[in-house]
């Protein structure tokens, strides 16, 4: 399992409208094969930490390379985020 780790940092005031954004668009993330969830992480610190769970590295660059990811991507204003970090974990869940 790949799992890919989107840090924002959210000021307060745009904070609410991400998350949303979010909550909107994760049911259309389950028509990508790969695809295994996804969580939001709220940290104290006005961080948010999206985090998406994929069977294989070829799975999240289907959906990167798909118009839909670009579309969910741009509708969220740069604004609202200052530049969103991205890392990849290869995941072995032991329990």
């Amino acid at each position: 399992m790949i799992v890919a780790v989107n840090k924002i940092m959210a000021p307060e005031a745009h904070r609410q409208h991400i998350i949303e954004h979010f909550e909107r668009e994760a049911p259309r993330m389950k028509q990508f094969k790969g695809f295994l969830g996804m969580e939001i992480w709220a940290g104290e610190d006005n961080t948010l930490q999206v985090i998406s769970r994929w069977e294989s590295k070829e799975a999240i660059e289907e959906y990167t390379r798909n118009p839909i990811f670009q579309e969910q991507h741009s509708n969220v204003s740069r604004e609202r985020m200052n530049r969103p970090e991205t890392a990849y974990y290869t995941v072995k869940v032991l329990q």
